[in-house]
């Protein structure tokens, strides 16, 4: 099964970038989806979500691109849902339970797949040391 939205914990190029060009890369990625929400077509304040390909042999990360995805998606997608509640400096503060309504809502899954999910997300966040 795929899903629309996951869990992944992968560092943000917007650390990486002054704020005038992680500026730009956002508005043209919100641009480029029509200021919805590339995941579930919300049309509200919209993240950049960088989408990178890891390759775990040989420890390279590239980035394939970037989207603009509403801030529900966007905390789902880094793995908020392992904790009680999100608050981001922006000001986005969610608590877990409506994070994990979008998840289910989004995907269309029900609450078997939601805690298999965040079973998987933690297993990747801990290693296969400490899980």
């Amino acid at each position: 099964m795929k899903l629309e939205i996951g869990s992944s914990d992968v560092p943000s190029l917007s650390f990486r970038l002054s704020s005038t060009p992680w500026r730009r890369i956002q508005w043209r990625a919100s641009m480029d989806a029509d200021f919805k929400c590339s995941i579930c077509n919300k049309k509200e304040e919209l993240a950049c979500h960088e989408i990178w390909e890891i390759d775990c042999y040989k420890h390279v990360m590239t980035l394939l691109g970037v989207t603009a995805i509403c801030n529900m998606c966007h905390a789902v997608n880094h793995g908020v849902i392992l904790r009680e509640y999100y608050h981001n400096s922006d000001g986005f503060n969610r608590s877990t339970k409506e994070l994990e309504k979008h998840f289910m809502a989004v995907n269309n899954v029900d609450e078997y797949v939601l805690e298999k999910e965040k079973g998987k997300a933690r297993k990747a966040k801990l290693g296969p040391a400490e899980s």
